[in-house]
């Protein structure tokens, strides 16, 4: 094949906490695979069980357990009437083809999705088709599938097309040209020296070489921004658990304020800080390993990408909201607090002064 088109993603199988080590992840995976009829050419290479890591399950945000190296690779047949139905917003005339590679790296696994026979149109839209009809298979596999489902991490497609084609020229060094082409929607196209490489797929596996990496390192900021997210929503439903108290109405609302609002303050703009202290020193050491990652790559085309989601943080204007709403209920909250210890300081008096009083009388 001299052509090839292709989209990228991060999708991974997850198995059971059960299933903690190397050969239950393949086996369970394998078998889930080979059931789903349109799932053929199975191969799984992993190089040793050391690179399985026994860690529990943590959500969503986590792929866990998964492999730190090694591929899985198989083949589906998609029939085109069904890529509406797993995927209703698909445009285009797509492939029913697709070889699936996975490669797993030290930061995240990632996921290349080829058209065997590339179509006109195709493009990273192949991912989703693909991720959501093996989602709906396994599912339909119900007590077979042994508990494999099949996670993702977006964004699944990557934001790009990716094509390979030969190159009417030479190309030196690696044998690749690879551009970003100015399009409504990002595409890279890689080209190959055909006096370097046999065939489209020979260059395939120099590009995968080149930037498996990078995307590795890309999903794994993508990891870190859905953390923080995350973090961020826990200090937003403090805030509005603050704004709560402070709406509480009559006597019962003038204790809650004056007893329990100081505490959630405190725990706001503590988590609020230990927020703006982790984003800091992430951006730090992501910006330091992508520099150290482009000293060393001739590939330079995805480094926007990466770059962009070291500083892309969707969640600092509610941060900042949630601080802001401390900072000015705190004055009241303070008010309400000195009231209730003039009140009770004057009770405390009063009662004594009557102890007094009798005692003496």
């Amino acid at each position: 094949m001299d052509e090839l088109s292709f989209g990228v993603g991060c999708l991974q199988f997850e198995t059971p906490s059960s299933a903690n080590d190397q050969a239950a992840w393949e086996r369970k995976v394998r078998r889930a695979l080979e059931a789903i009829p349109s799932v053929r050419d199975v191969e799984i290479d992993f190089p040793g069980a050391d690179d399985f890591p026994r860690i529990e399950r943590r959500g969503p945000l986590f792929f866990s357990p998964h492999p730190t190296s090694g591929m899985l690779r198989f083949r589906v047949v998609i029939p085109k009437r069904i890529h509406k139905e797993v995927m209703p917003f698909a445009v285009g005339d797509h492939s029913e083809n697709f070889t699936v590679l996975t490669w797993y790296w030290s930061h995240f696994p990632v996921t290349f999705v080829i058209e065997d026979q590339p179509s006109p149109s195709a493009d990273a839209t192949n991912v989703a088709i693909v991720r959501e009809f093996l989602r709906r298979e396994i599912k339909r596999l119900g007590d077979d599938a042994e508990g494999v489902r099949l996670a993702c991490l977006g964004p699944s497609p990557f934001h790009a097309n990716f094509r390979l084609a030969p190159s009417a020229s030479p190309i030196p060094d690696d044998g690749l040209s690879i551009q970003k082409e100015a399009r409504s929607y990002p595409t890279i196209v890689i080209h190959y020296d055909t006096n370097r490489f046999k065939a489209g797929s020979e260059a395939f596996a120099q590009f995968v070489k080149m930037t498996v990496e990078q995307f590795s390192y890309f999903y794994y900021e993508v990891k870190l921004r859905n953390q923080r997210v995350r973090k961020s929503q826990e200090v937003t439903e403090l805030a509005a658990q603050l704004i709560a108290l402070h709406r509480t109405p009559g006597l019962r609302g003038w204790w809650v304020r004056a007893t329990r609002a100081g505490r959630l303050s405190r725990e706001l703009t503590l988590y609020a800080i230990s927020y703006e202290f982790d984003f800091a020193r992430q951006q730090r050491e992501v910006k330091q390993y992508v520099e150290d990652l482009y000293e060393r790559s001739t590939v330079k085309v995805l480094r926007p990408w990466l770059e962009a989601e070291i500083d892309d943080d969707d969640s600092s204007a509610d941060l900042k909201t949630s601080r802001e709403t401390a900072e000015l209920l705190e004055p009241r909250r303070l008010r309400e607090a000195n009231m209730l210890l003039v009140i009770v300081v004057a009770a405390l008096s009063a009662f004594l002064g009557a102890a007094a009083k009798a005692l003496i009388g």
